[in-house]
């Protein structure tokens, strides 16, 4: 906190933003820089997947500054990347692999949800209506609570596409808007 307000020479209310207790998705340029909140599920030991994991970012030329406040497996994989030599070639390319990695792990718990309702439809003639009932319910709230995030967060990536940014280039912007539709 005292870096960033003290050292890191941002805008004040850039720097203000960034340690907010409450984000939500989104993508906000303030002159050659972007800010870019975005969420991954949160994949930790005894978590629900849709309390999802705010990933806080100043983004331009040459620096990139992140903030969590708990693990994401999707920065975990790109920091090991990157200590392998494998990682982001530039800018870019750092916000293009994260956004692949955060969609793929959020794909995937989509997919489970899928599946469970699949499995709801299949037991509808089998089971007594009280379990169901209690499950559909439950199933409800995750599917609300993680479309709360993935709107606004496919619109910030729709976004950051529409800006014109020395260290976005095309290829980047395309990469960009397929982990928006994905």
């Amino acid at each position: 906190r005292r870096w960033l307000q003290d050292q890191s020479g941002l805008d004040p209310l850039v720097a203000e933003s960034l340690i907010a207790e409450s984000t939500r998705p989104r993508c906000v340029q303030v002159g050659g820089g972007v800010m870019l909140f975005l969420r991954g599920v949160n994949l930790n030991p005894g978590a629900d997947p849709e309390d999802m994991v705010s990933i806080r970012l100043w983004i331009e030329e040459g620096r990139i500054i992140s903030l969590r406040l708990r693990r994401l497996l999707s920065i975990a994989d790109l920091s090991a990347s990157i200590d392998q030599g494998c990682g982001p070639s530039d800018v870019g390319d750092f916000v293009v692999q994260l956004a692949d990695r955060l969609v793929s792990r959020i794909s995937g718990v989509i997919s489970d949800v899928d599946d469970r309702v699949d499995d709801l439809q299949d037991q509808v003639l089998e089971a007594e209506s009280g379990k169901l009932r209690t499950e559909l319910t439950r199933l409800r709230r995750e599917i609300i609570s993680l479309r709360r995030y993935l709107a606004p967060q496919r619109d910030a990536l729709a976004r950051l596409t529409q800006l014109k940014l020395p260290w976005l280039n095309d290829m980047d912007q395309m990469h960009l808007r397929e982990e928006a539709d994905r």
